[in-house]
């Protein structure tokens, strides 16, 4: 199982992509940290991919893509 999950971690980036596999996750899994609390895969995708804040703040996250990079990052 510890295999399966880090394959999919780094075959999906589900932490940058919010592109998670659902079938390691259970129905009633609920994701919380200091600023957000999540219920479910599905909001869980939507929020590491940025909709939750949109939906609930209006504000859409962006990159600033004319601000210059730390020395070693990669822009996607």
């Amino acid at each position: 199982m510890a295999d399966a999950i880090g394959a999919g971690l780094r075959e999906d980036e589900w932490f940058v992509t919010g592109r998670g596999r659902p079938q390691y996750f259970s129905e009633q899994f609920l994701f919380s940290d200091p600023q957000v609390k999540l219920e479910g895969f599905e909001a869980y995708c939507r929020g590491v991919r940025g909709e939750e804040v949109t939906a609930k703040t209006g504000l859409e996250p962006r990159l600033d893509r004319e601000k210059p990079l730390p020395e070693g990052a990669i822009r996607y």
